[in-house]
């Protein structure tokens, strides 16, 4: 019984601490709706286009719980990402806007194009999807065409970014806390499979005992079970190959990240062109 006891207060601990560990954004995301914004401060887009922007993403993933900004400037040497996260967190904690989003950014001045993105959408694309969402536009890119690019660009990393919002993928603390949630609604029938597990060691316990006491009665020259079990088990012995487990996941890899300097987890990738 007190065996069970400790089990039972080590699955409510681990249970407790595991629930907790996936809220780790530096602001609440909420239910609000969605923002999609252009900021076209290098006036690469005419304003239809910047209408078309705004309309093709509405259309397309309004479903997903993030915002979409997209941002064109001329720098003057400064790093782009740092330029970017600065905006964005501006944007998060000044404007309200949702700390879960992705922001397509043009720098003219340095002839770069970048994605970031931030907090939960950080799993959604990762590094390599960055740069195959780049490669569909990066050809109009070159040639001037920025409304293509951009459009080819953002349709692109947001049906990624939509696939694994609906696929996953599961982070470890996700994947641990479902696991334990899904065995809160079994915990019953383990408590129940415990105890009768423990009467049923407590009688083969007790019989072996009785089997021993009856096998100390038999003359010694007779054979005795005990020498029998001892060769079935050498002969018929299995060895079972255990399997390595695997060093990486066949899931989704999330993107690599970095923390602004609001705080937030942010990720992506660029390219000059």
């Amino acid at each position: 019984m007190k065996k069970l006891k400790s089990f039972l207060i080590l699955f409510f601990i681990i249970f407790s601490v595991i629930i907790p560990v996936n809220a780790e954004s530096v602001v609440d995301a909420g239910n609000r709706p969605q923002k999609i914004v252009v900021f076209d401060n290098a006036d690469l887009y005419t304003f239809d286009e910047e209408n078309l922007l705004v309309s093709n993403i509405k259309n397309r993933f309004s479903h997903l719980p993030i915002d979409v900004v997209f941002l064109t400037y001329y720098g003057n040497g400064e790093s782009i990402v740092k330029y970017t996260d600065d905006f964005y967190d501006k944007l998060v904690f000044e404007y309200n806007y949702n700390p879960n989003g992705i922001m397509f950014t043009i720098d003219m001045g340095g002839r770069e194009v970048y994605i970031s993105t931030s907090e939960d959408v950080v799993d959604w694309i990762n590094d390599a999807e960055i740069q195959d969402a780049i490669d569909a536009g990066f050809n109009s890119l070159g040639n001037g065409a920025y409304y293509n690019a951009i459009n080819l660009i953002s349709n692109d990393a947001l049906s990624t970014v939509e696939h694994w919002y609906v696929e996953g993928p599961r982070g470890a603390s996700d994947y641990i806390k479902e696991v334990f949630l899904g065995t809160l609604w079994y915990l019953p029938v383990l408590v129940i499979a415990f105890i009768f597990s423990r009467k049923s060691a407590l009688k083969k316990h007790n019989k072996a005992n009785e089997f021993v006491t009856a096998e100390a009665n038999i003359p010694k020259n007779h054979f005795t079970v005990k020498n029998i079990s001892e060769n079935f088990i050498r002969q018929y012995e299995t060895r079972t190959k255990v399997s390595s487990s695997s060093s990486g996941s066949s899931g989704h890899r999330s993107g690599s990240s970095h923390r602004s300097s609001g705080g937030r987890r942010s990720g992506g990738g660029g390219r000059r062109f």
